[in-house]
Order: C-alpha cells, then structure tokens, then sequence
C-alpha cells in the first residue's frame, strides 16, 4: 500500500514468459476484481501486525514511520478500507522487458479504467565492457490521456446529509432498516459523538474524540447488507481496548442479547449484525449500552 492507503497489486514476470501478455493480464484483473470483493481491512491489519512482530516492530511504531505525522493510524486503515471498496486500487506489472503488445494493452486499460490504476515497470539491465550492470527502472501507462481522465472523474463523491444517506438505505432495505439506523445516529449525536457518511457513502462512520487527541471508530452502519459493524479491527489500538480479553468481554455481551448474531466471533475483527436483529427497541437499547461503555473506552488514553 501506499501513504494513502491505496492497495497496489504486483505482478513479476520475466519477458521469456510467454504468458507476459494475455493470461498475466487476465490474472491480474481477477486477483484486482476477487481482492475487491473479498479482502476485508481486518485481515490487512492482521498480516501487517503479524508481519511486524516477526521483524521485532511494533506495529504502531512502523506505521507511524511510514505515516509520518499527516495521518494517525486508524485514520489510514480506514482509509485503505474505503479505497477497497470503492475499487480505488494499483495493478502493476513488472518485467525486464515490456513488450509493445502489452504496453499498448497498459496504456490503454489505464485511460480506460476508474479510479483504478494498471501500470508497469520495466526494468531494463545495461552492462558495460568492465562488466558493470546498470539497472535503469521506467513507469508505463502514465499518459496525458490517462491522467486527464482520472482528474476529472474525482475520487471523492459529492457530500450527503445522514437523513438522505438513512433515506437510500432505507429504500434499499426497507423501513425498518432506516429506523434503526436512524436511531444509532440520534444516540450518537447525543452521546457527543460524530456521525457523518464515509466519503465514498459506504457507510455511515461513528467516531469518537479520545483524550489523546486522537480519533477512533467504534462503529459503521453499512450499506452494503444493510448491517452495524464493530470496528474491533480499530478499537484494538486504543490502550483501554488492547488486551483481546477485554474486547472479548464486549462482544460476549452482545451476543448474550437475545435476537442477535453476529458474523463472527473474532474479538480483532469486524462482527457484524443485520440492522433487522435490531428493530425491537429493547434488543436496540441493550446494544446501544455495551456500544456506549465501549466506546467511553476508547476514548481513554491509558
């Protein structure tokens, strides 16, 4: 990924590989189109911890490195997250020779193609009479076509209310879903927290200001299956919510209440509920009580 959280998909071939142009095309569109669809923030967040760990990194201190001081962590994740969704994404093929086949195949995907970006790399090798290689990299697909196309189009779509956002869900769902949806903005409004449509209107994104300084997300309603998630993927680098045991405790709560389910009982992931398991007002308010302790928690600093 890059410092914008925006996913970059690699592709190494030689240029004596006879697949370089048709089936390594195709088979970078399939790991683009299935890598959208299916590759979840958390199971990101999971492998770059893991990835850490092993190096003898913590986690927050490289992404802080790599970040610098422009964007806090959760911030980025979110971003990677929203990006994912909204196919916003870098396929790059990288070959000691780009043959002009598939040159023309890049250049033409990637004036086409939007917000998604298809480059290559060829790494040409120079070698001199004393035996000295030069390794001399070149970027290709970064026409003038392309890059207009991309400007113009926007990455960011234009803002909408919470009403208006609850009012498509509810067209999509039915009634009952935007009632529910309705009611966890109204409690989160009322609790001082912010509620506002993610910028590529997948979801609505409760957050809350820690006494840090620093922002965390404890909840989204999605569009996408019309269902609450609990951004545990986040809440695990709050300090109060670092040790999985006590994220554990939340999650056992809710799903102690009777008439939910969640889609996982990972306590570092994403557990989910379809915003129906919530329109009695009695299942809602217990929820909303664990959601609210949960969320004072991450507000604290240590």
């Amino acid at each position: 990924m890059d410092e914008n959280g925006i996913p970059i998909l690699v592709e190494v071939k030689r240029a004596s590989d006879t697949r370089a142009r048709r089936e390594v095309v195709a088979q970078m569109l399939d790991y683009a189109a299935n890598g959208v669809a299916y590759w979840p923030a958390a199971e990101f967040i999971e492998e770059f911890e893991l990835s850490c760990r092993a190096d003898g990194i913590e986690p927050d201190e490289r992404l802080s490195q790599f970040l610098g001081d422009e964007l806090e962590g959760e911030e980025f994740w979110q971003r990677v997250e929203a990006n994912l969704k909204a196919g916003r994404i870098r396929m790059v093929f990288v070959a000691d020779v780009i043959s002009k086949e598939l040159r023309r195949i890049i250049e033409f995907l990637n004036e086409q193609m939007r917000p998604a970006e298809v480059l290559a790399i060829e790494v040409a090798h120079y070698t001199d009479e004393a035996g000295t290689r030069t390794i001399v990299p070149s970027v290709i697909g970064n026409t003038a076509r392309a890059a207009s196309n991309k400007s113009t189009s926007g990455n960011k779509l234009p803002s909408i209310s919470n009403a208006e956002w609850i009012a498509q869900l509810a067209d999509k769902y039915g009634e009952q879903h935007g009632i529910v949806a309705g009611h966890i903005v109204e409690w989160a409004e009322r609790h001082g927290y912010e509620a506002a449509p993610t910028n590529t209107r997948d979801a609505i994104a409760i957050s809350v200001q820690s006494n840090d300084g620093k922002r965390a997300w404890p909840l989204f309603i999605r569009r996408s299956g019309g269902r609450l998630e609990i951004a545990f993927h986040y809440l695990k680098s709050r300090p109060a919510l670092a040790d999985v045991n006590v994220r554990q405790g939340y999650l056992d709560e809710i799903q102690a209440i009777h008439g939910i389910q969640t889609t996982t009982s990972n306590p570092s992931g994403v557990p989910a509920i379809s915003l129906d398991q919530m329109s009695e007002p009695g299942v809602l308010q217990s929820f909303l009580a664990v959601a609210h302790r949960m969320s004072e928690a991450a507000k604290l600093a240590g």
